[in-house]
């Protein structure tokens, strides 16, 4: 699947916006927040990552998720 688009952009169906001063591109949000995965199933991923945020040992977590393939991806920064 393309995501670039004419100008060059990639469209991952985050939201960021730009920061002032160093122009560093930071991640705010998602467009879209259930994903169907390639059997079908669709997941909440906010449900996912705020049940794993709750840990005492996570400061971040970031879930990933592609249809075409069958599970997810978690990135959890330890506290």
């Amino acid at each position: 699947m393309q995501t670039l688009d004419e100008e060059g952009w990639e469209h991952t169906g985050d939201i960021g916006v730009r920061l002032p001063g160093n122009g560093a591109l930071k991640l705010i949000d998602r467009r879209k927040n259930i994903f169907k995965l390639a059997q079908g199933e669709y997941v909440a991923v906010e449900q996912v990552e705020a049940a794993l945020a709750e840990s005492l040992f996570s400061s971040q977590v970031f879930i990933y998720g592609d249809s075409m393939q069958s599970c997810l991806v978690g990135v959890i920064v330890p506290d």
